[in-house]
């Protein structure tokens, strides 16, 4: 009976102090503040460009930021894939892909 009490009282300690802690953390820059470049690595016309366009448009409207759409094709998606890979890290460049240049290049190339 002591123990489930000790384990309670610890409990009960820990939840008081996580909203403490939440308080306590800085808060995190609004995001975006610029506009989100979205690579599709196929030409324009395509399924995985019509699902990109749609998704931009309703990210856009979500976000309150443009995103637009850039085609990188060639290569079966490996063009737009490695511009994404060469792109800054900070979120502001994403990509729509379809699963083949994820899936299947990395087998058939170096």
């Amino acid at each position: 009976m002591r123990m489930h009490l000790a384990k309670l009282a610890a409990a009960l300690a820990l939840a008081g102090a996580l909203p403490a802690a939440a308080a306590a953390q800085t808060p995190a820059q609004n995001w975006p503040q610029r506009a989100i470049k979205m690579i599709v690595p196929f030409p324009a016309g395509g399924g995985t460009d019509f699902i990109a366009r749609i998704a931009a448009r309703h990210l856009s409207d979500r976000l309150g930021q443009q995103v637009f759409v850039e085609n990188r094709g060639g290569a079966n998606g490996a063009i737009g894939l490695q511009a994404l890979m060469q792109s800054d890290p900070d979120g502001y460049t994403i990509s729509t892909c379809s699963d083949t240049p994820l899936v299947v290049n990395p087998s058939l190339y170096d």
